[in-house]
């Protein structure tokens, strides 16, 4: 059949060439975000094809401002905060090109800030400093409260820093479990129609049964600022499943930390603070301790305070540092001395942080595949909505994410009680069981799931500033002894290991 293209690929690359967002497209306009009708004309019948057009990347900044409930029936909400921010975090590296990332806490509904500001406190500006971000959440307490939405929106959007650039990508999510509407000074109606004005889309997380009377005004919220609604399932808490690789990623994470080489009046302390989230990630369990490793080697954790990271910075210059703000080792160095120096600790770095990837993209193919084999489904958990959201958000602003892998279908295999566990597939095609833990909650030859609580002990010990972690890589256990017989792992075998230690409680 022969056939002609008028408009397949010439004017849609036409439009995406355009310096403006919008494009002509025969009568009317097509703006960015929509779809192009596309008629492919042939000596039967015309096709039509629905093409959707991707804006022009304009500015690689985003601004995220995260207002967490902290009253009295909110730590569930803060746990999986905890929990979660270095895997989202990782999500939103996963855009190309990736983004300049800066994030503000704030917290409101909590009887120990000041009731003159409503109750809301700023726990952090916006920065790139993620280290600050978990330090300032590891802090957080609950306590009793009154929580005022509109307030804490008002807030964020009049106090922050935003960025300046006009094409920025500027988010608010704001999370609770009481009615949107107690602020009588400041309705939650105005300070959405404020932060819109602003450039400020505020995405709302609604903490209970999307068939709750709160929850409709929860969903205004979003509607009236261009954001997303969704709804936690207070009876669903945080998974956090164990694999084979996470003490590794542990142990080199431990091992990246002295190619940081701290600078200017505040490095120091930031350096110890970065030792300190590791440990706090660790406290939590291995998923949190992994996750928070493959952020430390992504594209979005840069240090201002560390030597390497800066000097890749435009207007970067070694020579303009005070010695007394030089590590110690360094300050009786020569200026090329220096320089040497630093080319080879970042050297160094690059080489901890290939082996970090090499795991970690390891790591992600196992989880996917034992998610797979156990049917297990966390689209109500907290940071599987905020993902989604921002990866909308981010998507629409013409950043792209790559496509999701395809992992092979996993079939349970008998298990040899006390055998060594299998070399971990990087394919996904086998199941692995996971190494013991060191002092974590519980050890399985199976792979073991938590749901993480409310409020979780420490595991590991609490954060301290002046020890790395250094978990040393999973041992296998002893052989089976010879004849010793094979124990089909059962689907009740299974659910054991599926251990709830809590339930987020909103």
């Amino acid at each position: 059949m022969n056939r002609f293209q008028l408009t397949t690929a010439s004017l849609i690359l036409t439009a995406l060439a355009l310096p403006a967002t919008a494009a002509q497209f025969g009568p009317g306009i097509l703006r960015a975000g929509e779809y192009a009708t596309v008629v492919e004309f042939s000596t039967d019948s015309p096709i039509v094809q629905n093409v959707p057009v991707r804006p022009p990347l304009q500015s690689r900044v985003i601004d995220l401002a995260i207002c967490l409930d902290t009253s009295g029936s909110m730590d569930g909400l803060i746990d999986s905060a905890k929990q979660r921010l270095w895997s989202i975090v990782n999500d939103l590296a996963l855009a190309e090109p990736a983004p300049e990332l800066r994030v503000a806490l704030l917290t409101y509904g909590n009887d120990g800030h000041d009731a003159e500001n409503g109750w809301v406190r700023v726990d952090s500006e916006l920065t790139g400093d993620l280290d600050l971000i978990s330090q300032q959440l590891f802090a957080l307490q609950t306590n009793g409260g009154t929580e005022l939405v509109g307030r804490v929106l008002s807030v964020a959007t009049g106090k922050l820093n935003w960025s300046q650039d006009p094409y920025a990508l500027k988010l608010a999510v704001v999370a609770g479990n009481e009615s949107a509407d107690q602020d009588s000074v400041v309705s939650f109606r105005d300070a959405c129609a404020a932060a819109i004005k602003n450039g400020i889309m505020v995405n709302s997380i609604y903490c209970g049964n999307p068939a709750d009377a709160e929850a409709p005004l929860w969903k205004e919220v979003s509607m009236r600022a261009d954001g997303h609604f969704a709804t936690i399932d207070h009876q669903n808490g945080t998974l956090a499943i164990d694999t084979p690789f996470d003490e590794q990623l542990v142990a080199l994470t431990g091992s990246v930390n002295p190619t940081y080489l701290p600078f200017g009046e505040n490095g120091e302390a930031a350096w110890v603070n970065q030792t300190a989230q590791d440990v706090n990630a660790i406290s939590m369990n291995n998923d949190a301790a992994a996750n928070r490793a493959m952020c430390k080697n992504g594209a979005l954790y840069v240090c201002g305070w560390d030597l390497v990271d800066a000097s890749k910075q435009e207007g970067f210059d070694l020579a303009a540092i005070p010695d007394e703000q030089l590590p110690e080792d360094m300050r009786a160095m020569t200026l090329e001395e220096r320089q040497a120096h630093i080319d080879a600790t970042a050297r160094k770095r690059a080489e901890i942080q290939q082996q970090i990837a090499e795991v970690g993209a390891q790591r992600q193919v196992w989880l996917q595949a034992e998610m797979q084999r156990l049917a297990l489904d966390e689209s109500n958990s907290f940071d599987h909505q905020l993902r989604t959201a921002i990866r909308t958000q981010v998507s629409q602003k013409g950043f792209e994410f790559p496509a999701p892998a395809v992992v092979p279908h996993v079939e349970s295999t008998p298990q040899v009680e006390g055998a060594a566990p299998q070399a971990a597939p990087a394919t996904g095609n086998a199941r692995v069981p996971v190494a013991p833990q060191q002092g974590g909650v519980q050890s399985s030859r199976l792979p073991q799931q938590t749901i993480v609580p409310a409020s979780t002990q420490a595991t590991h010990g609490a954060a301290t500033n002046n020890a790395a972690p250094t978990l040393a890589p999973p041992q296998a256990p002893e052989a089976a002894p010879e004849g010793e017989e094979v124990q089909q792992v059962e689907e009740v075998q299974q659910a054991e290991a599926i251990q709830p230690i809590g339930l987020l409680d909103c």
